[in-house]
C-alpha cells in the first residue's frame, strides 16, 4: 500500500522543481522610494529624510542577485542658503546596489553607493553610501 503512494509523491515534487526555469533565481529588490521594493528601478530616492538627493535615468549595466551596477543622473539639492530654498543640480554618477538581505517574502539590497564620475555637489565627497533595512 506504502509503494503506490511513494510514486505519485515522487511525481508531485518533481513537477515542482520542472516548473522552475533552470538557472532562474528570486529577484532581488530595492526600495526606490524608501518604502515598497521594485525591481530594476529607473529612479531612486538616496536621500529618504529629506528627498534632496535622488537618482533618475538609471540606466542599469547588470543587475543580479548579489549586485547591481549602472549610470544615472544624481539630482542634488546645493541647500543655500537653505535645503527649503535651495536649488537642484545634475550630476553623472554610477550606482552600485549590494549587500543583498532576506527580508523575509523576497531579497532586498541593503547598500547604495553613488559615485559622482565628472563634478561632484560641493555638500558632499565624490562617494555617498547609504543603508536601506528591509521595508516594511
Amino acid at each position: 500500500m506504502q509503494r503506490a503512494l511513494i510514486g505519485p509523491a515522487l511525481a508531485v515534487v518533481l513537477l515542482a522543481f520542472a516548473a522552475v526555469p533552470a538557472g532562474s533565481a528570486p529577484k532581488t529588490l530595492f526600495p526606490a522610494n524608501c518604502d515598497k521594493p521594485t525591481y530594476k528601478p529607473t529612479r531612486i530616492v538616496v536621500a529618504c529624510g529629506d528627498g534632496n538627493n535622488r537618482l533618475a535615468r538609471i540606466h542599469w549595466e547588470s543587475y543580479g542577485t548579489d549586485a547591481a551596477s549602472g549610470t544615472a543622473t544624481a539630482v542634488v539639492n546645493d541647500c543655500e542658503p537653505n535645503c527649503a530654498a535651495g536649488e537642484f543640480h545634475r550630476f553623472h554618477a554610477v550606482v552600485t546596489l549590494n549587500k543583498p538581505k532576506d527580508c523575509g517574502r523576497y531579497m532586498q539590497f541593503t547598500r547604495l553607493v553613488e559615485r559622482f564620475t565628472e563634478e561632484k555637489p560641493d555638500s558632499t565627497g565624490s562617494k555617498v553610501t547609504e543603508r536601506f533595512p528591509c521595508a516594511s
